[in-house]
């Protein structure tokens, strides 16, 4: 493997450069480059100057698909081979970090703590374990009870299915006295940070949550969960007792998205049963509509 520092060689010490220029400044594959450009990112070393590159690199997985150098353009395979390596935009050099001090190490990590607190209002030891390791319960404690300290945080016991010692901001404590909306619908992957899939807590939500994986999601009325969906919506299994809801709201979020929408969610199975049998049951807004098949029920806009 190359060494990092005939990685970081390929790009000027002081400008931005594209992939682009890059192929024409080395001559070396594009998937080369390309994949040391990302384990240049991954280790703080470059950056890149747009947002949309982080885009591309969730659609290829980070990883530039194996295909002819320098296909043709106009071909198929030139748009499989541009898409899947990190074009967009220009990437440069970050600066050297200075070994830090105990007491900027001590502020770094009080920035890291209102990080973390900012994005989940409430912390708990189960909760932060899905961070990277700086991000982490045991890596941050020390900070959390300084802000507790100072004001910034509040230690308790907030919601009584998580187990252990718990901080929130002073905001989050505001809204939790003042009580949660109970009619708000929202849908969650299962993937968001805001989930609570794959934390292990022992909470009934009426439902078994689905596994952390891509292709999950739950659907909330409140902190009622109406719907779980798995495998893309292939599988949706509602809260038992209750007339099926929440589906319309993420097959319209799905097939409506700005960024690569469905053209159908394909429906196999409704609660542990055929899709044929139960779709019926589904209430749909007049952009949606039923489409039967054999085995299959699909769901796709209308027109």
């Amino acid at each position: 493997a190359t060494e990092p520092a005939a990685e970081l060689a390929l790009l000027p010490e002081i400008g931005r450069v594209t992939l682009g220029e890059l192929l024409q400044q080395t001559g070396r594959p594009s998937a080369e480059l390309s994949a040391a450009l990302w384990r240049l990112a991954w280790a703080g070393e470059v950056s890149n100057d747009g947002w949309a590159v982080i885009r591309r690199g969730l659609e290829s997985g980070f990883a530039a698909e194996a295909v002819p150098e320098a296909p043709t353009p106009g071909r198929r395979d030139f748009r499989r081979w541009r898409a899947t390596r990190p074009f967009v935009g220009a990437w440069y050099r970050l600066p050297a970090v200075a070994p830090l001090d105990p007491l900027e190490r001590e502020e770094r990590d009080r920035e890291r703590a209102r990080l973390v607190a900012e994005r989940y209002g409430v912390l708990f030891r189960e909760l932060l374990s899905r961070e990277p390791p700086a991000l982490q319960w045991a890596a941050l404690f020390p900070a959390l009870r300084a802000l507790e300290w100072a004001g910034e945080l509040v230690a308790g016991h907030f919601f009584a299915s998580v187990p252990g010692l718990q901080f929130a901001t002073p905001a989050a404590v505001a809204q939790l006295e003042a009580g949660l909306p109970d009619d708000a619908l929202f849908w969650l992957s299962a993937l968001d940070p805001a989930s609570p899939c794959g934390l292990g807590l022992p909470a009934d939500f009426g439902l078994p949550l689905p596994r952390r994986v891509g292709g999950s999601h739950v659907v909330f009325r409140g902190a009622e969960l109406l719907l779980v969906a798995e495998r893309h919506g292939r599988e949706l299994c509602f809260r038992p007792g209750r007339p099926p809801a929440g589906a319309a709201e993420l097959f319209t979020a799905w097939l409506g998205r700005a960024e690569r929408p469905l053209t159908s969610v394909d429906l196999e199975r409704i609660d542990n049963e055929p899709a044929t049998r139960h779709a019926g049951a589904l209430t749909l807004p007049p952009t949606l509509e039923l489409v039967r098949g054999p085995r299959r029920v699909h769901v796709q806009r209308r027109g």
